[in-house]
């Protein structure tokens, strides 16, 4: 990233297996509303391991397409504008960085099922990452592209501390001001919310553990829901704001929309609005 500047530099590798090869931006994320996020993309260049310029053509305002390619590992290459501050868009400063990951990411349209990797580089030096991902060898693993950007992100030096609920490792991830006075009573927050939400909704086998991110800010507040974390900005000023009730929104959204939700609106096209005819409750 070049946070002076608020951009972000972002890499796809991956392969052609198929001509023609096409890549697509969502045109919509978590935030369920249909929006123009390839206005903040720069140029997206194309090129193969040996470094030989491959022609890439935009086919429409969220989509790209090669038409024709030597067989074998593609690079896609290009920047993002991330100056959009607050809890549903993408940051990049000189002390936190935030990402909403469907907001940046193209997938090719093939290899969306497939195991997908990502890898943080040229991180500000004591800056860590909060992602609720495997991570292993430097690198996050999920099952697929959707699995993929369905993670909060926060790089920055932040304070944070992990406790189990039944059984279940919670992580809990605080920056901004006062981050560490905060710490004890996020942490009573979270280990309640858990607590009575796994006594309701009972054994879930998928459940492996959770990952809450706060950030206090002087910016919009809210929170955006993941699969399996959620990403909190609150007050900078409220020192002895529990965000129990915001927790607690965020942490039920693990079950109800991101497992429960109308069967019509599966498999997600991330391409259009999805209609569904159900009538359903997030």
């Amino acid at each position: 990233s070049e946070s002076k500047s608020s951009i972000l530099r972002v890499s796809l590798d991956t392969a052609c297996s198929s001509l023609p090869c096409d890549f697509q931006l969502p045109a919509w994320s978590a935030t369920y509303q249909l929006r123009n996020f390839s206005q903040y993309v720069g140029p997206v260049r194309a090129e193969t391991a040996d470094g030989e310029q491959v022609e890439l053509r935009k086919t429409g305002p969220s989509r790209w397409r090669i038409a024709s390619a030597p067989q074998g590992a593609i690079r896609l290459s290009y920047d993002v504008r991330a100056d959009r501050d607050g809890p549903f868009g993408s940051q990049a400063r000189s002390d936190r960085v935030t990402v909403n990951l469907g907001q940046i990411l193209l997938y090719g349209e093939a290899e969306r099922d497939k195991l997908a990797y990502l890898k943080f580089e040229n991180v500000p030096k004591g800056f860590r990452e909060a992602l609720a991902l495997p991570h292993w060898d430097g690198y996050y693993e999920a099952a697929s592209y959707d699995r993929l950007v369905d993670t909060p992100v926060l790089l920055a030096d932040f304070k944070e501390d992990t406790f189990e609920v039944g059984g279940k490792p919670i992580r809990v991830v605080a920056y901004g001001p006062g981050a560490g006075q905060r710490m004890g009573t996020l942490r009573g927050t979270a280990r309640k919310v858990v607590k009575a939400a796994m006594d309701l909704m009972g054994e879930d086998s998928s459940f492996a553990g959770y990952t809450f991110v706060y950030v206090f800010a002087h910016a919009a507040g809210g929170g955006m829901e993941y699969r399996d974390g959620t990403l909190i900005f609150g007050s900078a000023d409220c020192l002895t704001c529990g965000m129990d009730e915001l927790t607690a929104h965020e942490f039920f959204h693990r079950w109800n929309v991101k497992r429960i939700r109308a069967a019509s609106m599966e498999p997600v096209d991330y391409s259009r609005p999805v209609p569904s005819p159900s009538l359903w409750f997030a």
